[in-house]
């Protein structure tokens, strides 16, 4: 999804949306709609990653690790998490 919104070629989100409904978990109901919200925060933070990156060239280096930083910011939040609850999910 990160892909085609970056590419501009928005009627491939349709079927997308269909596949992250298609292949969610069975255990909960609404879990495509999870998989639709880390799409959009992943078009999000490319975009902004992008826009960084054009308005201060200069800063190459420094845009480049503020940006991974953010990523891995919230992966570790997210790994936290998991291990905090002990929680295992089914897919």
């Amino acid at each position: 999804m990160t892909c085609a919104a970056l590419a501009q070629v928005y009627w491939l989100l349709v079927p997308l949306v269909f596949l992250t409904w298609w292949w969610c978990s069975v255990g909960w109901r609404f879990a495509w709609v999870l998989g639709i919200t880390e799409a959009c925060f992943g078009v999000q933070w490319a975009y902004l990653g992008i826009y960084c990156l054009t308005t201060y060239p200069r800063h190459r280096l420094l845009v480049g690790v503020l940006w991974a930083g953010y990523a891995a910011v919230v992966a570790a939040a997210a790994a936290i998490n998991r291990s905090r609850f002990n929680r295992r999910y089914g897919w």
